[in-house]
């Protein structure tokens, strides 16, 4: 592992002989971590939405040493479907990953490198870190020719055909904006930032990002709308009243979807269950 290549802020180190790198996507870090021994891994990570692929890419370029990445955790907002397409499909020439919106800042001779140096390893889903361990300690010394993607038994199945791209655009539609509606031509982003809402494991989640460089790291859990909001507001995240007011109204979406057991998609209309 080159030694000199900046880390990235709230990432962990592990032991810079591995190998294998560490996306815990949702999922806090130490929940994993405490049952990985050190020496398993040389870098661990979150991915809490699309725009942190860059410094996914930034991150495994500037150590060539690293020759897996393990895929773990709760996929809230599709950044691990859209990590491993990146390494299964490559991108567009617009630079955009096979069946995502987003656009990497990175070349196609960046990417195509990324690709070869990785085999991904999709543990999407899994929070333990006793299996997690488990998987590492059996992955060859040595991947094979990339690139590729391990899926233990047991893992999230890959996407069927047509599915991936409807994935990529639900993905997209849950980055954080505000609806059009009368004075949107007018509409200026907060430049606090902007808030991925999410809903899972019985609460709800609001991951911050700024409006220039992605997620900030910082995320607020909740069961209700109101604990999450003040919890916002308390950290001074938010500037703008219009933001304020899209911020109460769409937390107070995802805690009523919380409460009747519906699935929730940030700015998307609730899907009901079919009547009888």
């Amino acid at each position: 592992m080159d030694a000199t290549a900046p880390l990235p802020e709230d990432m962990t180190l592990g032991d810079p002989a591995s190998p294998v790198g560490l996306c815990t996507l949702w999922t806090r870090q130490e929940r994993i971590l405490r049952a990985v021994p050190r020496e398993l891994y040389a870098l661990c990570g979150n991915l809490y939405s699309l725009w942190g692929i860059n410094l996914v890419v930034q991150t495994v370029l500037a150590r060539p040493t690293l020759r897996y990445l393990v895929v773990c955790g709760v996929d809230y907002a599709e950044s691990g479907r859209a990590l491993l397409a990146l390494v299964e499909e490559g991108i567009t020439p617009e630079r955009r990953i096979v069946g995502f919106e987003v656009q990497l800042e990175a070349g196609e001779a960046a990417v195509a490198r990324f690709r070869a140096q990785v085999t991904a390893v999709d543990l999407r889903g899994c929070t333990s870190g006793e299996r997690v361990a488990a998987v590492i300690r059996a992955l060859p010394t040595e991947p094979g020719p990339g690139p590729a993607v391990i899926r233990p038994a047991g893992a999230a199945p890959r996407a069927a055909p047509g599915t991936q791209e409807q994935a990529g655009r639900q993905a997209a539609e849950a980055r954080p904006r505000r609806p059009p509606g009368p004075g949107a031509a007018r509409f200026q982003p907060d430049p606090l930032g902007n808030f991925l809402i999410a809903v899972g494991n019985g609460e709800i989640v609001a991951a911050h990002a700024t409006t220039t460089a992605g997620p900030s790291g910082q995320r607020f859990t909740g069961r209700t709308a109101a604990e999450v909001y003040r919890a916002i507001l308390a950290a001074g995240l938010v500037s703008q009243l219009d933001h304020a007011a899209y911020l109460g109204a769409e937390l107070a979406r995802a805690e009523m979807a919380l409460q009747a057991g519906l699935p929730y998609r940030q700015d998307r209309p609730p899907r009901l269950p079919p009547s009888r």
